[in-house]
């Protein structure tokens, strides 16, 4: 295992609430056997009221009983990091194709209108002119 693979399997983890929370703000560290190293920067009593359900889950995954050990600290690649950098990403494309758009343009020369940073919503995957 690695970080992308421990970044797509987090992605198929459907638990709610905290549990998913931890999952998707944990990075991953190492394996050693049955034993997966994450690193967290949520407190340790948090973690272990749920961490129980977390490692369920990557035991019925690998088909063996796994356990979770936490490291405290700041976490840098987890997927939740991954999906806000590609979120910005795509908003920068938004944002680059509206500001660069005649239509818009006329509205904010003629008319005094204006960009609300943040105000856009990507509703569909596909970008399209």
């Amino acid at each position: 295992m690695n970080e992308n693979t421990w970044t797509e399997l987090v992605k198929t983890y459907s638990e709610t609430g905290f549990s998913h929370q931890i999952a998707i703000n944990s990075e991953f560290l190492k394996t050693d056997g049955d034993v997966i190293y994450l690193k967290s920067d949520i407190q340790e009593v948090i973690l272990d009221k749920h961490k129980t359900k977390l490692e369920k889950f990557l035991g019925d995954y690998f088909g063996r009983k796994i356990q979770i050990y936490f490291e405290a600290g700041d976490v840098k690649i987890t997927l939740h990091n991954k999906q806000n950098e590609e979120h910005n990403a795509r908003m920068a494309e938004v944002m680059k194709k509206i500001e660069s758009n005649d239509f818009i343009n006329d509205l904010k020369e003629h008319c005094q209108a204006k960009l609300i940073p943040n105000s856009v919503t990507i509703a569909d995957k596909n970008l399209k002119d």
